[in-house]
């Protein structure tokens, strides 16, 4: 049987999911330090955004990871 997952990633057989893992986590938070917009960078590690918000309540450390990433990209405009 596939794991239970927050992503409905195409290219796998049907329930197979792959989870939002550590290396996804690490470039979505530095592609949000770089002010790329959520849903493109979810997108561009093959999960929706809202897998990666999923993620964000189960990990406490990805989601300082996150707010912070936000905060240092808005000082990066100011």
């Amino acid at each position: 049987m596939g794991k239970e997952s927050d992503s409905g990633r195409g290219g796998k057989a049907a329930g197979t999911r792959r989870r939002v893992d550590e290396e996804a986590k690490a470039s979505f938070v530095a592609a949000l330090g770089e002010s790329v917009r959520r849903e493109e960078a979810a997108k561009a590690e093959g999960f929706s955004s809202e897998a990666f918000y999923y993620a964000r309540r189960r990990d406490r450390v990805f989601r300082l990871a996150w707010i912070w990433a936000l905060e240092l990209a808005a000082a990066d405009h100011r």
